[in-house]
């Protein structure tokens, strides 16, 4: 009670012209304000207001009753010591966009409502107030223009900021008491502490990864297998003499992984991938880098490596051990071996009738390439003076194959391109150089094809008197 009390008679002490110096020629100084608009609906006046308040000016607002037009609210801005201040500041206003239009008008009721809005406290309930540290003030209850008002069941929800309040109006008939400058702040409500039960860190060594072998071959061939959407898959498959052409390639894949080329029960070639996996140690390494290790070990064995190509590529080859072998059209006679495909060759398609290849020249059908070989013919490289063995003709002739459909290279060299006969002249080269120990004969240069039995046993006994003189 004190201290309302002592807030009352320092606001009549501060408002009485007999104590404050100065303060009756201050009551009879006039002052204008500008005024800014006049709506028959308040909303509309208290968006324009608060869009002013927002934009840094002093709105204000004042309800007026004008007889048949019935009550408006108008909108004041600022308050100036003369007309032509008022004006100069409204012109800024309209220039600035901030208003379309304006009207000067006196100001004289508005130190007459400031002090009724400070007496205005006086005639709060008795209710006890709360004032924080930071100078804000909170009223349990208090009147607006003969109102009641209830604030927050908190009395820290809203802290209205104890400046002086502005009280406009041009008729005694209302009086508002508006401040949009009016400082509000409200406690938001906080969240708990979640204490969140998270998920253990997952062991990325259990989570389910390709077979590395067969991600390996991916890596080489790449997705050879699936590409084109057909039924039909490439493959390497042996007819003939399967038993002959099993050891053959065998020989090719060399003594570590002789035992990982199988056949099935239609002559297809298989690459056991258990096996393949244990010579490569591939259980010896981390399950993302097994895949690497074993695509490295295919690399390091040409052998290897060409029989993946053929095995897990996209176009299906031929081997054929034989004396016979068929093609597109009839049987024909494999003196020492022939190597048939459908594509280009220089050596073949330009001496032909309109350039195509006559079914003897090309692979049956179902098939991209033929390989046919004589089971009893050898060839003798008269370069190095060394039979060839028949696994590494065997070799020469998949390389050769290959080279035509996969990289799409004619025999003979071209003008810019490789010939697929030199691709495997020099696949031969690296063979030979990871296989130090084995028998490996280069085929390049000269070769003297022994086509029967009897043509080597007199080439062998040549060969034999010659080194005896």
């Amino acid at each position: 009670m004190r201290f309302k009390l002592v807030l009352l008679l320092t606001a009549s002490f501060l408002l009485s012209p007999d104590t404050v110096p100065g303060a009756r020629r201050q009551a009879s100084a006039r002052r204008y304000t500008i005024q800014v608009a006049s709506f028959s609906n308040p909303a509309q006046a208290h968006r324009l207001t608060a869009r002013l308040a927002g934009l840094g000016e002093h709105a204000t607002e004042a309800v007026v009753d004008l007889a048949d037009l019935g009550r408006w609210t108008r909108v004041f801005v600022g308050s100036f010591v003369s007309v032509a201040e008022a004006r100069r500041y409204a012109d800024n206003l309209l220039r600035g966009g901030i208003i379309s239009e304006f009207l000067v008008t006196p100001d004289d009721a508005l130190r007459q409502e400031l002090g009724a809005a400070i007496k205005l406290s006086a005639r709060a309930s008795t209710d006890s107030a709360v004032t924080s540290d930071s100078g804000y003030t909170a009223s349990k209850r208090y009147r607006v223009a003969g109102s009641e008002v209830a604030p927050p069941a908190s009395a820290s929800a809203l802290l209205v900021k104890a400046s002086r309040p502005r009280v406009v109006s041009d008729s005694p008939v209302t009086t508002r008491l508006v401040d949009w400058r009016t400082v509000a702040i409200v406690s938001l409500p906080l969240a708990k502490k979640l204490r969140l039960s998270l998920m253990p860190s997952p062991d990325t060594r259990l989570l389910p990864r390709p077979e590395p072998v067969s991600l390996a071959f991916k890596l080489i061939v790449g997705n050879a297998r699936s590409a084109g959407g057909t039924a039909q898959k490439g493959g390497l498959w042996i007819t003939g003499d399967p038993t002959e052409g099993l050891a053959r390639l065998r020989w090719i894949a060399g003594a570590d992984c002789a035992r990982l080329i199988t056949l099935d029960t239609g002559g297809r070639v298989k690459l056991d991938l258990r096996i393949l996996a244990e010579v490569a140690r591939a259980e010896q390494f981390a399950p993302i880098e097994a895949p690497l290790a074993v695509t490295d070990y295919i690399y390091s064995n040409e052998g290897l490596l060409l029989l993946v190509q053929l095995t897990e590529g996209l176009h299906r080859y031929r081997l054929h051990i034989g004396q016979q072998a068929p093609t597109r059209g009839a049987a024909v006679e494999v003196s020492g071996s022939i190597n048939l495909d459908n594509n280009f060759d220089s050596r073949i398609n330009p001496r032909r009738r309109l350039g195509a290849k006559l079914d003897r020249e090309r692979p049956p059908e179902g098939f991209d390439s033929l390989i046919a070989i004589n089971p009893v013919a050898r060839w003798f490289n008269q370069d190095t003076g060394h039979l060839v063995p028949v696994g590494n003709i065997t070799f020469h002739e998949l390389a050769e194959a290959h080279a035509k459909l996969e990289l799409g290279l004619d025999y003979l060299v071209g003008v810019t391109r490789p010939g697929a006969h030199v691709v495997a002249l020099e696949r031969e080269q690296r063979l030979k150089s990871q296989r130090p120990l084995a028998d490996v004969v280069i085929t390049a240069g000269p070769n003297r094809v022994l086509r029967s039995e009897e043509e080597f046993r007199q080439f062998s006994q040549s060969l034999g008197s010659g080194s005896q003189r």
